[in-house]
């Protein structure tokens, strides 16, 4: 069970309640163990999720007691007690994660929440030629799209057991696109090497070429040198030895395939496009990236700027070039810029 999905508060309040003593057996009719639903058995601790809906929450055990809230498919609860027998149904009191009510509900439209080999947060890849994705965790579920070999995906939901698989929920081509699919057909993106959608990236090697597709096969497109900043928008896929990515560089103007092993991580948080301003009393703006290259002006404090190039590491500094007073460009330190 994830922290960042579900949040501290709630995992503070099931303590409290336990240590009140929920959690004893029972007292009602005909309260038993069991509670058997479609991939495992409601216990309490559980961490389970609505499989059909919408559910209705209640003050009580029982079809009699009145209603808090509608529960809808795909919201997690947290079970507390139970299990109660009334209506012909077995009865549990759970914590909602959305709302942070308490209630009962029925334990036949819940499934426990498996754990998984994911967690929210994660960056996976596709490594199956076609990967149905789903609008809910099973294969009930309409399918919504499906992606083939590579495509990188984040987790932001899930593990959740149905049909035998194990079902996450991804955001997809750079977050645009979301859906439950088969953790068996997944594979983490591991560190080392390895980079997500979105994440901002530069050549680490003298000339890097640029191909078609993610292969040593595809045809030759450009040849980028050290610095060149780039977006990776798909990977990753694993050709010929390497592990590829698609880029945007040159400020999104062109697109390609590039080789992992020679792509750094941009980790200082400026990107080309992003808002800065003069951190310091004074900086040289310069004709290229490092000292040896002319200064073409000096700015002050609080000048503000944006970023359209770099990173270029020289002389000990990263470079980056701006735009500056309505049309001005040159290179600057970012050891000197601040994000606005």
């Amino acid at each position: 069970m994830a922290l960042t999905r579900r949040g501290l508060a709630r995992l503070v309040l099931i303590a409290a309640l336990l240590v009140a003593g929920i959690g004893a057996a029972p007292i009602g009719a005909g309260a038993s163990g069991g509670g058997d639903i479609n991939n495992g058995s409601l216990y309490i601790g559980a961490t389970a999720v609505v499989t059909d809906g919408p559910l209705t929450l209640r003050s009580g055990p029982g079809t009699s007691y009145s209603v808090i809230e509608l529960l809808a498919v795909g919201d997690y609860v947290e079970v507390l007690d139970g299990p109660f027998s009334a209506n012909g149904y077995k009865w549990w009191e759970v914590y909602v994660d959305a709302t942070g009510s308490v209630g009962y509900v029925a334990g036949v439209f819940l499934s426990v929440v498996s754990s998984g080999p994911f967690a929210i947060g994660d960056t996976v890849y596709v490594t199956s030629d076609g990967l149905n994705v789903r609008s809910g965790a099973g294969t009930g579920y309409s399918i919504i799209d499906v992606l083939s070999y590579g495509t990188n995906g984040y987790i932001i939901d899930g593990p959740v057991s149905a049909n035998g698989y194990v079902w996450y929920e991804m955001e997809y081509v750079g977050g645009a696109y979301a859906g439950w699919v088969a953790s068996d057909f997944l594979a983490l993106v591991t560190s080392g090497g390895g980079f997500a959608i979105g994440d901002t990236v530069y050549v680490t090697s003298d000339t890097l070429n640029v191909r078609s597709g993610p292969g040593t096969s595809y045809s030759l497109e450009d040849v980028i040198t050290y610095g060149t900043n780039g977006l990776v928008i798909d990977g990753p896929v694993s050709a010929n030895g390497y592990t590829w990515y698609e880029i945007e560089y040159v400020g999104g103007a062109y697109a390609g395939w590039v080789a992992g092993d020679f792509l750094g991580y941009v980790s200082t948080g400026i990107t080309i496009g992003s808002s800065v301003y003069i951190a310091a009393d004074s900086v040289n703006v310069r004709s290229g990236a490092g000292t040896g290259y002319a200064i073409e002006s000096t700015l002050s404090y609080g000048t503000a700027a944006v970023v359209i190039d770099g990173p270029v590491s020289a002389n000990g500094y990263t470079w980056w070039q701006i735009e500056y007073s309505g049309g001005y460009y040159g290179w600057v330190a970012g050891e000197f810029l601040g994000l606005s």
